[in-house]
Formats: C-alpha cells, structure tokens, sequence
C-alpha cells in the first residue's frame, strides 16, 4: 500500500513543483512492470517510461540483485521516466559495470 500511495505522491509533487516544466525521475523503485506502483507513473499523463522510447532496448539482465553475487533475474526495478519534452534514444541494463548495474538513457 505505502509503494501504491507513493506513486500517486510523487506524480501529485511533479504537478505542483515542475508546472509543465521538463521532467526526469530515477530511481530505484522496488517495483517491476507488472506491479500496480509501477502501473502508476508510467501510465499517468505526467511522464513515461524510457524504456517504451527506444525500439530495442538492451536488457540482457535485471537491475534487480537481491544483494547476492550470482543472482539471475529479469527484474527491471530501476526506472527513468520523463516527460514529454524528452525521448531516449538508447536504453540498457549495463552488467559490465565493477560495482554493480546501472541503466544507461541517452536523450536527443
């Protein structure tokens, strides 16, 4: 319920802080595609998933570890949405990275 309410928080905050100004929100939002906190913000008229922006993202991984070493999963938890005055050209999981895995946006 807390990750529900939080979604339905930040697009309120983006609202009343940016006015129609450009967006960018990251994060890791503990939360996959499928789930209803997710649904929330890439579904609103406010921003949108990166992800949705490129035609062949690079997603060989997940952004998810559950802080094990050999861990497999296909879990997107990290996210970058963005408004309408931004698209991303190229998206990617990054699991060459030493300390970890990051996403890689890069906006025109």
């Amino acid at each position: 319920m807390a990750r529900i309410e939080s979604s339905k928080l930040i697009l309120q905050k983006i609202n009343a802080i940016a006015k129609g100004a450009p967006v960018i929100l990251t994060g890791d939002f503990n939360a996959g595609r499928n789930t209803e906190p997710y649904q929330i913000i890439a579904n609103s008229a406010v921003v949108r998933d990166t992800y949705k922006d490129v035609q062949h993202p690079y997603e060989n991984n997940s952004s998810f570890n559950g802080f094990k070493k050999e861990f497999k999963s296909t879990d997107i938890i990290d996210h970058v949405f963005v408004s309408k005055q931004w698209k991303a050209t190229k998206w990617g999981v990054l699991t060459d990275s030493y300390f970890g895995k990051f996403l890689q946006i890069i906006f025109q």
